[in-house]
């Protein structure tokens, strides 16, 4: 439908592929929206209001913000600076006499221009009239196989293999039914009361604990800024509960959504990892709740490998789900073929060409679906999706997966139909779902990922590799082939120092308009230069433009430049110097490269042949998430970025993308859709955690208000106050010494020997904390050293990633709760595997721990760009979201200058603690103590008070660099301290949070043995 066609269009929606505007008329629309919204926005920054950031700093809504949500559906790629300076140009210089322009430049505005025609005059009435309708996305049109005469096939390991049609299959078709969700849900303490009981009954009759935990507990809301007993819970928009550990939080979780499913509430809840969805989506079935599990599907074989927990056979409910099998595979006649688990072609069949030169090969320029979709019991659970009152997932798999034949993603699912999205452990949730939205590859993985499709490929014959069949993965692989010679060459300039930028402008995130505008800004090149690189980069350039980069690995030197400009007819008459020549080498090769990837990532998008590897960092661009969820800090970006290591002295080069502030996906969910009176469309969100409130930590704080705290039963509280801590100076620093970390980590586990020999003659089980799977062997291997000729030889278990098989030491990380059936007596692990979600006790439900050794400060990589992410996006959220402003461009440019400048610290920070500014030395002593907290509440597994340990937990910190030595100056011990002081004793209800959570813990760690000193 075009615009014009809108003059006589009566409903009050439209189905957003029926729009059909042209390309001034979307120039016109923004520029129409910024006019009536009377935003003072200079006309450089109008694309900033499609960017969505206006919702990190509004609390309230209007119809202003209805058309704006409208406005970035109907606009998404003028969100971008460049599209839309360049479309804007276009609109200032249209000479099309086919179009009348509506609006002129006045100063920085642009207004209606004067004695235009009645039709162009008339134009504003149809953008508000556009603005104003309810846009709905139509579901694919699916086309299905073997609904006629024809021959179909699939591809199984590279092989064409017909499907034999035997008997009539009619699809079955589902439609999303639009509902009325109810934002508020209400729910009274005795109500939980009476649905932990029946969970009891059902669940553990013969030990029932849920009622008395919800009964004991004593849950307070944040009322006049201070806590009060309280009665009941509301949860409406964004609730936030906090909960110390050992509070019940998972209880609480299972008594609401037994209530809300009698209710006819849809849920969606978070689980940390595939395991844990399988398990609860069981559970909850037990309990008779109508529930279904949903994983995505690409991992498919590692998911069965998990499930299975070494056992011969999954466990029947695991086995429903994993193991369904395909009906296709009884249609094919080759029987010694199969379809593998996870490569289902359900989307993905093809029909044979009858005639010409490809008579008998497959098409695959046009896929097919299944008839038997939603009847097949590999597909059956897609069904189950959508009449399902509870959904389990991940995060990964909300932002990332599609459901249904028609491949509605579950994101927009969650967006249109669900009521309350339950997040528990919700900090790592925010910080899974950043990284979600943010890939990075380095080119070496690039490049050896990808590798295995040319071995693939070459491997076959002449005849199959020329087949029609194998054209994509031809122009794939041309692309590759030319894709890896640019991106080498730029590897090889910086390596050689012939970049001719300064390396230090090249370890933020990079493009090469980016280096343009920059070489622009500092003069570093002509401006005829400057603005014929610019050509080349628009894929809207006349042809000669582009034909240069087709050509830009035959240019060397400058002798090779000077030709290009002649016989292109591009660049400048000026003479250059060395350094601007491989100036502009390096930025030909950049745009070549980025030319190159976005011609892959077009052929990829869609493309159910090439391998997850090349999906995920190549064709994943979240289009409808994208139109919902606010962009990144910076602007959603496609980049390089360099990096070197000053300890090692090595250097990659990373292909990094930013596709959204993620967190902002649950932070701002209900209001990520408005009505036209901007009231929420979202669902609900309720956060759940221990340590979500950490002032100072970019990553792990969350900035919102608590709405309520959960107090354990105060002999769990006695019994975490009454742990021992201490520290050991070793005189040996693990942490922080660069070639000598494995080394010393040994030299500290036979410094440790007698005291780890104490704890193990007492019969107390030892959880030893290190940093990564290489600390974990060196760990490992030295126990097994100096417990040789000990009763414990036999007794070590260590923790290895779960595409790892099992042994008679290894634990896989999700079966970990499992290391109380092993009967050995310390478990290895590193830190960030071990901290979160692992419920690992002994029968009474005590911890099977009873001591932690911190081998080594447990941190992230400082360098790794997936860590800064979630720590800038989780600075600017807290920093922007009590602004409550209107869109005022002032504060999107502090938020793109704070995001760039953090950035280029956390890439550039110098290695010594001691010397870092202040705010980042207090966001890494706040981060690490969420991590220490975390693993502590290991050891706070704690089961009814008459079964309760004797003797409370006990840590021991034995890494010197805990303390201040010789050659740091840096005490983490005291900080942390000095930190909880800070945040326990504050007046206000921020004091009482604290409290709540921490204040067990930090009686016991500041009372502890050599640590505040």
């Amino acid at each position: 439908m075009t615009l014009e066609n809108l003059k006589y269009y009566n409903e009050n929606f439209i189905y957003y592929e029926d729009i059909k505007l042209e390309k001034y008329e979307r120039i016109e629309l923004l520029i129409y929206l910024v006019n009536i919204s009377e935003l003072k926005i200079d006309i450089d920054n109008y694309y900033l209001l499609l960017g969505g950031r206006g919702l990190i700093t509004l609390h309230n809504f209007s119809r202003l913000d209805y058309f704006i949500q409208n406005a970035r559906i109907l606009l998404k790629t003028l969100n971008q600076k460049k599209v839309y300076l360049d479309e804007i140009k276009e609109y200032e210089n249209n000479q099309d006499s086919d179009f009348e322009n509506l609006y002129c430049r006045d100063g920085n505005r642009f207004i209606k221009r004067e004695n235009v025609s009645k039709n162009t005059y008339k134009r504003e009435e149809l953008y508000i009239k556009l603005l104003s309708l309810k846009i709905i996305f139509k579901s694919i049109e699916n086309k299905y196989a073997l609904r006629d005469d024809k021959r179909y096939g699939i591809i199984i390991d590279g092989k064409a293999i017909e499907i034999k049609k035997y008997i009539e299959n009619l699809p079955e078709s589902l439609t999303i039914k639009e509902r009325k969700k109810i934002s508020k849900i209400n729910i009274t303490i005795d109500d939980l009361i009476k649905e932990a009981a029946e969970l009891d009954k059902i669940l553990s009759p013969e030990k029932p604990y849920r009622e008395k935990i919800i009964r004991e507990n004593i849950f307070k809301i944040l009322q006049n800024s201070k806590y009060e007993d309280v009665d009941r819970i509301t949860i409406n928009q964004l609730t936030n509960i906090v909960g110390q550990v050992g509070a019940g939080k998972t209880t609480f979780i299972d008594a609401l959504l037994k209530y809300l499913s009698k209710k006819c509430k849809k849920i969606i809840l978070i689980q940390p990892t595939v395991n844990k969805v399988l398990e609860k989506s069981e559970e909850l079935k037990k309990a008779s709740i109508n529930a279904t599990a949903v994983i995505g599907e690409t991992l498919w074989a590692k998911h069965i490998e998990k499930a299975r927990d070494g056992m011969e056979f999954l466990k029947d409910s695991d086995s429903k789900i994993l193991l369904s099998g395909c009906i296709l595979g009884g249609l094919i006649d080759e029987h010694d073929i199969a379809i593998e688990y996870g490569k289902e072609p359900c989307k993905s069949i093809y029909r044979y060409y009858e005639k010409g030169i490809y008579k008998n090969t497959l098409n695959q320029k046009e896929s097919y679906k299944c008839p038997c979709y939603y009847k097949c019991p590999r597909t059956q659970r897609q069904k189950d999706i959508l009449d399902a009152d509870v959904i389990v997932t991940t995060t990964p798999a909300l932002i990332n997966m599609s459901i249904g034949v028609s491949g509605v993603t579950l994101f927009q699912y969650a967006l249109e139909n669900i009521d309350l999205i339950i997040v528990d452990e919700a900090e790592s949730e925010l910080v899974k779902v950043d990284t979600g939205f943010s890939p990075i590859i380095s080119y070496n993985d690039y490049i050896n990922h990808n590798g295995n499709i040319s071995s693939d490929y070459y491997g076959k014959s002449l005849i199959e590799r020329i087949d029609k069949s194998e054209e994509d993965k031809r122009v794939f692989l041309s692309l590759f082939a030319a894709s890896e010679r640019v991106f080498a060459k730029i590897h090889l300039l910086l390596r050689d120092e012939k970049q001719g930028i300064p390396k230090s402008d090249l370890k933020r995130p990079f493009t090469g308009n980016m280096l343009i505008n920059m070489c622009k800004i500092k003069g570093l090149l002509p401006l005829d230069i400057c603005n014929d690189l610019n050509r080349i980069s628009d894929i809207r350039s006349k042809k000669r433009y582009k034909i240069i980069l087709d050509y830009v690995s035959d240019i060397k030197n400058k002798k090779n430049l000077i030709e290009s400009f002649e016989e292109f007819e591009w660049g400048t008459d000026d003479e250059l110097t060395k350094v601007q020549v491989n100036i502009i080498i390096f930025i030909l090769n950049v745009l070549a490269f980025e030319d190159t990837y976005r011609k892959i990532s077009n052929l990829v998008e869609g493309n159910f042949d090439l391998p997850l590897s090349t999906k995920e960092i190549v064709s994943q661009r979240f289009e409808f998430q994208q139109r919902y969820i606010p962009v990144s800090p910076m602007g959603n970006i496609f980049a390089l970025q360099y990096k070197q290591y000053e300890n090692t002295g090595e250097a990659d080069l990373y292909i990094v993308k930013q596709f959204a502030m993620g967190r902002s996906m649950y932070l701002r969910f209900p209001w990520l859709k408005v009505d036209e009176d901007g009231n929420q469309l979202g669902p609900n969100v309720l956060l759940l955690s221990g340590s979500s409130f950490a002032p100072d930590s970019f990553a792990n704080h969350i900035n919102e208000p608590v709405n309520y705290i959960i107090e354990a039963e105060q002999y769990k509280r006695n019994f975490i106050s009454n742990s021992k801590f201490e520290f050991i100076d070793t005189g040996i620093s693990v942490s922080g010494s660069g070639d000598e970390r494995y080394e010393n980590l040994r030299r500290l586990i036979n410094e440790c020997k007698e005291l780890i020999l104490d704890k193990l003659d007492f019969g107390d089980n030892i959880l030893m904390i290190v940093n990564s799977y290489k600390d974990v062997e060196s760990a490992k291997d030295q126990l097994k050293k100096i417990l040789e000729d000990t009763p414990y030889k036999k007794s070590i278990s260590y923790l290895v990633s779960d595409s790892e098989s099992e042994d008679s030491e290894k634990i896989r990380q999700s079966n970990v709760n499992n290391f109380n059936k092993r009967k050995d007596r310390i478990l290895v692990a590193p830190a960030i595997l071990i901290e979160r979600g692992h419920n690992i006790v002994d029968k009474k439900g005590n911890s099977a721990f009873d001591v932690i050794m911190f081998m080594t400060r447990p941190m992230n990589n400082p360098n790794d760009f997936k860590s800064h992410v979630p720590k800038v996006n989780g600075h600017i959220m807290s920093k922007y979201m009590d602004l409550n402003y209107k869109f005022d461009t002032n504060v999107l440019y502090d938020m793109r200058k704070d995001a760039y400048e953090l950035y280029y610290y956390l890439d550039n920070s110098p290695y010594g603690l001691s010397s870092l500014r202040a705010e980042l030395k207090n966001d890494i002593i706040s981060t690490l103590f969420v991590m220490i907290l975390q693993i502590f509440g290991r050891l706070c597994r704690i089961g009814d008070e008459k079964d309760i340990k004797m003797k409370s937990p006990e840590v021991y910190f034995l890494d010197s660099s805990f303390k201040a030595t010789k050659t740091s100056r840096f005490d983490f011990l005291n900080e942390l301290v000095n930190y909880l002081d800070k945040i326990i004793n504050q007046s206000d209800e921020k004091g009482e949070v604290a409290k709540t959570l921490y204040e067990p813990f930090y009686i016991a760690l500041k009372r502890g043995k050599n640590i505040y000193v």
